[in-house]
């Protein structure tokens, strides 16, 4: 079998899965949404690899059934929890305490405003002055301490802080705005000024890859809380999604042919389509090492072993992953991939195992829906959506993001498990 067959093979079986779940569902909810995402880079990726353009790429590779039957089991065992809790079942969530919850969304408000302020200096820069998106990149790759307040521990902190915070404000501002019936000014300020903060920070650093992602979680937001939106705040909403996604178009394409001029079309292919091309014909035989948690789980190395990180920026960390694992680590391998340069492959397929155990506990022993669960949930999603192309819980900030979803669970109140 030819790889061009293999790619559209793997791509039918996705569709397949992707149809007979909603079949099942009978509805289009946020495992829909993950399916779907995945059916399309897989098809994407079958468009690449037949581009005129893929021969002459880094990325060409004889393709191979095994490395797909492989992620595709690891892929299912970790979506399983999250397609077995059908988002479009949900019919109550238990409110939080107000009071409680005004404190916690006064304070992730300040966090954010804070972020927001520091970021007026580059915003004044952008206004000033003619912004090469291209080099802007380069700049973040080869110098991550690029912002002013990098050089200031407390506000880098500050900055590190908000960008933890992120899938967890996204989920907490759309709920407290969209959901909550209770008139509060601080939901509606909160909501905004998430949105806003997010938008300029990604703005800031050319992340229309990134910003594209935040709009599909914000889709999978809208498929989460769908049945409990009033009709009044759903034409608002819909309002809102025109505002935003066409200016984001012509930021997109800005970018993108600020970085890569007629090149611009084929990289919209192998952005879509590398994944699983990467993971099957770049990784899969040719992973020779681990990294052992010192690639993307840098803050929790940092806490039990100081010195076991020696790196600073992306491409030290691309390079080192490389001298580890024999796989340059630059490239989109979804975040199995990931995973597989962390653990190896069968210290991976262990951990997809035990992830879909204990994450299904979760999910469906809860006695009742509460924003706790609804947080735990919803950064699952933010993984797996960000997890077609790489993992996003990686690094200090991405790793902060775990902790910060426990301590707001137990803010909450928790879940329970009885």
């Amino acid at each position: 079998m030819s790889s061009s067959h293999i790619l559209i093979l793997n791509a039918t079986v996705y569709t397949i899965t992707l149809l007979i779940y909603y079949v099942k569902s009978k509805s289009f909810n946020v495992g829909t949404l993950i399916l779907l995402l995945y059916s399309f880079t897989a098809w994407a990726s079958v468009l690449f690899y037949n581009h005129n353009l893929f021969r002459y790429s880094i990325h060409y590779s004889k393709i191979t059934l095994l490395p797909f039957i492989y992620l595709y089991i690891v892929l299912m065992l970790f979506f399983y929890p999250f397609l077995k809790f059908k988002s479009n079942n949900i019919k109550y969530i238990k409110p939080p305490n107000p009071n409680k919850f005004s404190v916690i969304i006064i304070g992730l408000t300040i966090v954010q405003f804070f972020d927001f302020l520091l970021q007026i200096p580059s915003i004044n820069q952008i206004l000033h002055n003619n912004i090469n998106w291209g080099e802007t990149r380069s700049v973040i790759y080869e110098n991550e301490d690029w912002f002013w307040f990098n050089k200031y521990s407390l506000l880098s902190h500050i900055h590190l802080l908000a960008g933890a915070l992120t899938p967890l404000v996204l989920t907490l501002a759309f709920y407290s705005y969209f959901v909550l019936q209770v008139r509060n000014k601080w939901n509606a300020i909160f909501f905004y000024v998430t949105i806003l903060t997010l938008v300029i920070n990604q703005i800031l650093v050319a992340g229309r890859g990134m910003l594209l992602i935040r709009i599909i979680f914000l889709l999978s937001l809208v498929l989460l809380f769908r049945g409990f939106i009033p009709e009044k705040k759903l034409k608002k909403l819909k309002f809102l999604s025109i505002a935003f996604v066409v200016p984001f178009i012509f930021f997109f394409i800005s970018v993108s042919q600020s970085r890569f001029s007629e090149y611009a079309s084929y990289m919209y292919y192998k952005y879509a389509g590398e994944n699983y091309i990467n993971f099957n014909g770049l990784m899969y035989h040719n992973l020779k090492g681990t990294t052992n948690g010192t690639a993307y789980f840098t803050f929790f190395t940092r806490v039990f072993n100081p010195d076991g990180i020696n790196y600073n920026t992306s491409l030290e960390k691309w390079e080192y992953i490389q001298n580890k694992t024999n796989v340059s680590g630059q490239y989109f391998y979804t975040f199995v991939g990931a995973f597989c340069f962390e653990f190896g492959k069968v210290g991976t397929l262990l951990l997809a195992i035990i992830s879909s155990i204990l994450v299904g506990g979760v999910l469906s022993k809860s006695k009742q829906i509460t924003i706790s669960l609804i947080l735990f949930y919803s950064t699952g999603i933010y993984i797996l959506i960000n997890g077609v192309f790489f993992f996003i819980l990686q690094g200090s900030a991405g790793n902060l993001t775990i902790i910060l979803m426990f301590i707001l669970m137990v803010a909450f109140k928790g879940i329970r498990f009885n």
